[in-house]
């Protein structure tokens, strides 16, 4: 009897750590997260291609967004910047206006200073395979 209740004890806690690790893996970031407008705007003005992530820590869409974008930064080598609208360093406010933020999360991509697409809502798998066709449209 106390052998079974070893292999069970040792069972659940194998499980608890597998999960642990699950739940860890899948709360990592790969986009670079922000925290000044200074530089938020350099990667704005820049000659290339910026992607730009605005997002709320507790934003369910924002969490369900995160494993795709990783997978999309991953498979294509790109930098992802993100924006936490909540973050103290940022005016609430002036975020929403200045970059005419109505949900999050909002995608934007700008090439050459100039906005070339918006994704807001929960970020799919096709809207991933579209930004990856450069097939850019603002929804």
């Amino acid at each position: 009897m106390k052998r079974k209740i070893l292999i069970f004890f040792f069972c659940c806690c194998i499980g608890l750590s597998l999960r642990m690790v699950w739940l860890e893996k899948n709360n990592i970031n790969l986009y670079v997260t922000l925290h000044n407008r200074d530089i938020l705007e350099q990667k704005i003005h820049n000659n290339k291609m910026s992607y730009i992530y605005f997002f709320k820590k507790d934003c369910p869409a924002c969490n369900a967004s995160k494993k795709l974008l990783n997978d999309y930064i991953k498979t294509n080598k790109v930098e992802i910047y993100a924006i936490d609208v909540n973050d103290d360093n940022f005016d609430y406010y002036d975020l929403l206006e200045n970059y005419n933020l109505s949900k999050t999360p909002t995608l934007i991509i700008y090439k050459n200073s100039k906005e070339i697409a918006r994704f807001e809502g929960v970020i799919t798998k096709e809207r991933m395979y579209k930004i990856k066709k450069g097939e850019f449209y603002n929804e």
